[in-house]
């Protein structure tokens, strides 16, 4: 008992084993891109995205003028595709 005098008792909610929480779709009918709006143009700004982030990464320590222009010139090539195409969209 509380100090209201009420009384708590525990009960169980029956919850869906996790499998079937987190897959909305037959295991055999599973593929990396079957849920997703995905299109080439969201992998090639990812990867545009990406690779300029490695190459402004190893130009920062090493004082190189021309690795940070070419993954500035990436990164903004990326950001470009990625407006054009809608890639935000993908999402839902």
């Amino acid at each position: 008992m509380c100090s209201s005098g009420a009384v708590f008792q525990w009960r169980r909610v029956p919850v869906a084993p996790l499998e079937l929480q987190m897959f909305h779709h037959a295991p055999e009918e599973a593929s990396m891109a079957s849920g997703h709006n995905v299109r080439p143009t969201s992998w090639v700004t990812v990867l545009l995205i990406v690779v300029a982030s490695i190459l402004l990464g190893f130009a920062l320590p090493m004082h190189s003028l021309p690795l940070a222009i070419s993954g500035g010139v990436l990164l903004l090539a990326g950001l470009i595709v990625g407006g054009v195409y809608h890639v935000m969209d993908d999402a839902y």
